[in-house]
């Protein structure tokens, strides 16, 4: 069985457009820097997390991040940049406020 990966990028227009690798993507105009891959998580109101949501919880505000060091989605502290683990039991005591992309949508 095929494993899809889905992606999302902000198009022209401001608007999130939601695919997956082997889809017809090329065939939509996005801006290709917005381009971001689902974590393959959910937050804790079982939203899809993908690279570059802005996260929170009680203990502060993440950017979710891909390690290339370590192959795997991490969090990023927005103030001292301490990394941490980001699975599918650790997404849960997160929510989702933001995207990094955000400035791109209308």
């Amino acid at each position: 069985m095929l494993n899809l990966i889905k992606i999302r990028g902000v198009s022209p227009s401001g608007k999130w457009i939601y695919s997956f690798i082997d889809d017809n993507i090329h065939n939509q105009k996005i801006i290709a820097t917005t381009l971001s891959q689902f974590t393959g998580f959910n937050d804790s109101k079982d939203n899809d997390i993908y690279e570059v949501d802005i996260l929170q919880n009680n203990n502060g505000t993440y950017i979710v991040i891909w390690n290339i060091d370590t192959a795997n989605f991490q969090l990023k502290d927005k103030s001292n940049h301490h990394l941490l683990p980001l699975n599918k039991r650790t997404a849960k005591e997160y929510t989702i406020i933001g995207s990094l992309y955000d400035k791109y949508l209308q």
